[in-house]
Parts: C-alpha cells; sequence; structure tokens
C-alpha cells in the first residue's frame, strides 16, 4: 500500500510551487513547470508507485518518468541550483503530506506563485535553508546559488 496517494502528492506539490495541476500535466518544458514536476515525480516514487501509475497520472509514458526522476535525482545529488530548488519544493510537498503548513516556494527569475486568499501562510513555522529564507509571508527565499 501507498504512503500517499498520486492525487496527495500532487496536492501537495500544487500547494508548494504555487503552480496548477493542470500545468504541471501540461506538455509544457518551462522550467518553473518542470521542476515541480519532477519534485513531484520523485515523491510519488518514494510512496510507491509505479513508473507507470506516475505516467499515467501526468500524461506521460513510464520512461519519461523514469528519466525525469533520474535527472532530478542527479541535480540534487551534485547540488545544482536546479537540484536546490527540487530538493526545496520537496520539503515543502512533504510538510504539507504530513499535515503541516508547506510555504510556497518563490524563485528569483520565475513567475511568482499567485498570491493567497488570506494571511494562513503568515504563521508557518520560520526555517532558514542553506541557500536562502523563508520571507514573512512563509515562502522560501532562494539566495545562495553556488
Amino acid at each position: 500500500m501507498s504512503r500517499w496517494s498520486m492525487r496527495d502528492v500532487l496536492a501537495a506539490v500544487v500547494t508548494a510551487s504555487g503552480v496548477s495541476a493542470a500545468d504541471l500535466m501540461s506538455e509544457s518544458r518551462r522550467r518553473h513547470l518542470t521542476l515541480p514536476r519532477m519534485a513531484a515525480i520523485i515523491l510519488m516514487r518514494e510512496a510507491g508507485h509505479s513508473y507507470g501509475q506516475i505516467g499515467k497520472s501526468l500524461g506521460r509514458d513510464h520512461t519519461t518518468v523514469l528519466m525525469a526522476q533520474r535527472r532530478a535525482q542527479e541535480a540534487i545529488q551534485i547540488a545544482s541550483p536546479a537540484g536546490e530548488k527540487i530538493e526545496l519544493l520537496m520539503q515543502a510537498a512533504r510538510r504539507h503530506l504530513a499535515g503541516g503548513r508547506a510555504p510556497r516556494v518563490a524563485i528569483p527569475g520565475e513567475p511568482p506563485p499567485p498570491t493567497p486568499p488570506n494571511d494562513a501562510l503568515r504563521s508557518a513555522p520560520r526555517q532558514v535553508t542553506q541557500s536562502g529564507h523563508v520571507n514573512a509571508r512563509g515562502e522560501i527565499i532562494i539566495t545562495d546559488w553556488r
């Protein structure tokens, strides 16, 4: 049995990234969509879902999912800027999946996530990361690109 459903993982990544589920399932290869998509793929695999199941849920072939997971894990392993963004998205999504509040991840140079309808994120816990900080709105701001 899976730890999280694919729908739960997708909802957590949508909450953390600020992009819509439709955008994550679209054919777009724009970076502000591919990084959250890669984070979702890794979390779905951690939850025990097969490449075929993940591919169907995201509208992709299982080999595309496999390659995306490999690329994402390699980026995380070598601590590239893209890998750090994926890791931040995964951390925020895991908090959401654990029942906590997931701060939205704001990445400089990319479209900002939409503003929440209320100030619910103001009470999000403040955490300092190795490559950024959490602002007053609960967004993770990446400042160190190494």
